[in-house]
């Protein structure tokens, strides 16, 4: 991850659909998404470009 671009977190509660957020701005599948609480175990980051600015994603566990 690049310093100077700024980092968004995605927190919230078991199940809430974190990771589906996550996959669907970074525009792929790179977080593993299941019905079962507890599938993200580590942290997944991704680059986000929105309305021409970029940032780090962060899909916490």
């Amino acid at each position: 991850m690049s310093s100077k671009l700024p980092t968004v977190a995605i927190i919230g509660r078991a199940n809430a659909g974190k990771s589906s957020l996550f996959n669907r701005m970074v525009r792929a599948k790179q977080a593993i998404v299941a019905k079962e609480a507890g599938t993200t175990r580590n942290k997944v980051v991704g680059k986000v470009e929105y309305q021409g600015s970029q940032f780090w994603l962060v899909d916490t566990a």
